[in-house]
């Protein structure tokens, strides 16, 4: 089973072109020029990956700053991509060399950017890839935090399974469970009435035994678990 495991993560990553051969074998040939802003630039444009992803993809042939950062927020490409849903070119800019766990001037990751806007498939890749699941913004939110606040209940219960902390706190001392969500309804949570659903409530439970498992270092519980999240 474990190893069954560990097929459909190669599977699902060789799909966007992110399984460890095809990553070594892209960045043989790609070489950094620091300060190079094209890449962002274009990104920054009305991209379309339609139109727009061979531009992409010549200018990281040619050389240029995977990770460049502009001075006013600190945005950088990984961050522009992940935030418009573009899953080929997050995808390229990642094969390219980018740091997913990068952090902009408010200290916002990718995941966390995913994870607000719902882009569940991004999400997997950056988890599978090993973004940092609990790290948080200058606010104190965490991609779990985003993923409740916004109302993206499948990536919630992804990142539950993968390890994400429920009783972190942000700035104003709310956490996962309490935050209040734009859609607290799709939570099962109905908030006239104060009920809770079933299914909201084994979520939580099985977020707090996950949590339990890797305290207790019973990593092949965990690896079990996550045959069922592909």
């Amino acid at each position: 089973m474990l190893e069954e495991v560990s097929l459909e993560k190669e599977r699902f990553l060789k799909e966007y072109s992110l399984d460890k051969e095809s990553i070594m074998s892209f960045r043989k040939n790609i070489r950094v020029v620091k300060e190079d802003s094209r890449l962002f630039d274009l990104l920054m444009e009305r991209y379309s990956e339609g139109s727009d992803y061979d531009k992409a993809l010549d200018i990281i042939k040619s050389g240029t700053d995977i990770d460049y950062k502009d001075s006013k927020k600190g945005d950088y490409p990984l961050l522009i991509s992940v935030r418009k849903g573009l899953i080929k070119t997050s995808s390229l800019i990642i094969r390219a060399g980018a740091n997913i766990d990068n952090e902009s001037n408010f200290k916002t990751t990718a995941l966390m950017t995913a994870s607000r806007h719902g882009h569940l498939e991004l999400v997997k890749i950056l988890v599978l890839l090993g973004a940092k699941v609990n790290s948080k913004c200058l606010d104190g939110y965490t991609a779990l935090m985003y993923a409740k606040k916004y109302g993206m209940v499948d990536v919630f219960k992804y990142l539950i399974q993968s390890g994400a902390y429920l009783d972190d706190l942000n700035f104003l001392n709310e956490s996962a469970v309490s935050i209040n969500s734009k859609d607290n309804l799709k939570f099962g949570i109905d908030s006239k009435n104060e009920e809770t659903s079933l299914d909201y409530m084994k979520l939580l439970e099985e977020a707090r035994a996950n949590l339990e498992s890797i305290k207790r270092g019973d990593i092949n519980s965990l690896r079990l678990k996550m045959i069922e999240r592909f």
